[in-house]
């Protein structure tokens, strides 16, 4: 997971943002809380702010720590980011506010990702070379406990370690115990 600096991902300053409308059916009235709205709706405009950016759509679906302290709806697609303002009471200012109150969070967004994100790569290499130590270490045990059995299982199979090492595979006939077995190149 790897972020850009934030000025050649996502600059407002660009200058780039379409706006747009649609007619539709949007709430008459405005509610403490939108997502519980039971109202039918009235003929009016739902206006779109797309946002154009590049990179992992995925960033946008990261929750940082800590989160934004404002939810923010916006549909995310692998060249854009969407925000949409409908409503019936809804004016030229009042949409213009939503919209500049939505960037101001969403840049507040990318800059908590990405302090998140530069600890997490610095530290990446260090957490992979500790877990792989580990698994070599328990596959070693594995197959040191394998090996000292008086009865090998048949065939043997191929284990990461072997990959990794480049060790020989031990195939044995069945019922035949140890003096059957022969070393063979995978």
């Amino acid at each position: 997971m790897r972020t850009e600096p934030r000025s050649r991902k996502f600059s407002p300053a660009a200058g780039r943002f379409v706006s747009d409308w649609v007619d539709g059916y949007v709430p008459e009235y405005r509610t403490p809380n939108p997502n519980f709205d039971q109202q039918p709706g009235v003929k009016g405009r739902i206006y779109s702010l797309h946002i154009p950016y590049t990179g992992d759509e995925y960033l946008f679906h990261y929750m940082p720590i800590p989160p934004p302290q404002k939810a923010v709806h916006a549909t995310v697609s692998k060249t854009e980011i969407v925000f949409t303002a409908g409503g019936a009471w809804h004016t030229s200012d009042s949409i213009n506010a939503q919209f500049d109150d939505n960037l101001e969070t969403l840049e507040d967004g990318i800059e908590r990702v990405e302090k998140n994100v530069t600890p997490f790569n610095a530290s990446l290499r260090n957490v992979i070379v500790a877990r792989l130590a580990h698994r070599v270490e328990t596959a070693k045990k594995t197959r040191k406990t394998t090996e000292g059995l008086k009865w090998t299982p048949w065939p043997v199979p191929a284990t990461l370690f072997d990959d990794l090492v480049g060790a020989r595979e031990q195939r044995c006939r069945p019922f035949e115990g140890p003096s059957a077995c022969s070393a063979s190149i995978p």
